[in-house]
């Protein structure tokens, strides 16, 4: 295919094609860790500067990142993918198109070549730290035999001598030195454990407090919920309650033709007896009148006036004066009071009813 023969070019191709795009820069940012140690740090201390390949490799990082532009995550998923897909460019293409549907083809086609190209110059680095590392042991292996070669010389065993003392002193402040910061970080180590212990109770302490506050506020607020539920349900039960006393008082009250027939036949009747009463009331004062008549016609009585017989006494003061006060008092008796004169019920009401009598 096409796509395959594109990204499945040689180091020159890739190169060519990576110096054809003029530098141009990944959207993606790198993912190397902050504090993290570049492996070939240590050529660029014993050397000054890097392999070529190594810097090529740390430009080709520099400009793409880690990931080719693309985020952590569908830079994972791509190597998952191409690893299931036996490591295959061609097979990877329709692989991802099916499973990462929000990637165009020309980003997956464009991806597969980085990736390509990446792979390509880390090999290239890992090469170059390898024949650089036997080159270093090879001299290495050269400066001992130099060094045996010379012991039999005393004048060069002077100087070594001294030479090793001079290492000796070095490597024993070296060794102070390392004890001094192993002891210096030892200490920074215990301190920030007491600091972190003490933030970790302080962090519990105030969570435990905020606990304390959440649930005395679901305590009140379950409290008031409870109070809430049983006024309302009291409420309900004094609606019902009213709602039914209303209910039977309406039912009392309710009039039927029933109850407006005997009311009518009640009221028909106590008419009729009011009549009667007014009419024997009538009668009687009638005969009361007639009586006075000819009692006044039967009996004439003439009397003068006596303006004087105001001032004079009548016959029960001059009785009561002429009585001693002694004897009237020994002759007054306290009678039963049943025994005392009372108003008798005339005659022409004692055949009334008893409320109208």
């Amino acid at each position: 295919r096409i796509e395959g023969a594109a990204w499945e070019t040689g180091p020159g191709t890739a190169a060519a094609d990576r110096q054809a795009r003029g530098g141009e820069r990944a959207t993606g940012p790198a993912t190397r860790k902050r504090g993290g140690r570049d492996p070939a740090s240590h050529l660029r201390v014993s050397r000054g500067d890097l392999l070529p390949e190594v810097l090529e490799f740390e430009e080709f990082i520099k400009d793409y990142g880690h990931t080719g532009g693309w985020s952590e995550e569908d830079h994972n998923d791509f190597l998952r993918l191409f690893q299931r897909s036996g490591k295959s460019y061609t097979r990877v293409l329709s692989v991802c198109l099916a499973q990462m549907p929000h990637l165009t083809r020309e980003e997956i086609v464009g991806h597969c070549k980085w990736d390509a190209e990446h792979k390509n110059l880390l090999l290239r680095r890992r090469q170059a730290i390898q024949a650089w590392r036997e080159r270093k042991n090879l001299q290495k292996e050269a400066e001992k035999k130099k060094k045996r070669d010379n012991l039999a010389n005393p004048e060069v065993e002077v100087c070594e001598k001294e030479l090793r003392e001079k290492l000796e002193a070095k490597r024993a402040e070296e060794e102070r030195k390392r004890a001094q910061l192993a002891q210096w970080k030892t200490e920074k180590e215990v301190q920030r454990e007491e600091d972190r212990q003490m933030k970790a109770r302080k962090a519990a302490r105030q969570k435990e407090r905020e606990r304390a506050k959440e649930r005395e506020k679901r305590q009140q607020a379950a409290s008031m919920l409870r109070e809430y539920q049983k006024k309302k349900k009291l409420e309900a039960e004094l609606a019902k309650l009213q709602e039914r006393a209303e209910r039977k008082y309406r039912e009392r009250r309710k009039v039927t033709s029933e109850d407006l027939l005997h009311l009518w036949e009640r009221d028909k009747i106590f008419l009729q007896q009011r009549k009667d009463l007014c009419m024997r009331e009538e009668l009687e004062r009638r005969e009361v009148e007639q009586r006075k008549k000819k009692i006044a016609s039967t009996f004439q009585v003439h009397a003068e006036r006596n303006p004087g017989r105001l001032l004079q006494s009548t016959m029960s003061q001059i009785h009561r004066g002429a009585t001693p006060r002694d004897s009237e008092n020994s002759n007054n008796q306290v009678n039963y009071i049943r025994n005392v004169t009372h108003l008798a019920v005339p005659a022409w009401r004692s055949n009334l009813p008893r409320g109208l009598g």
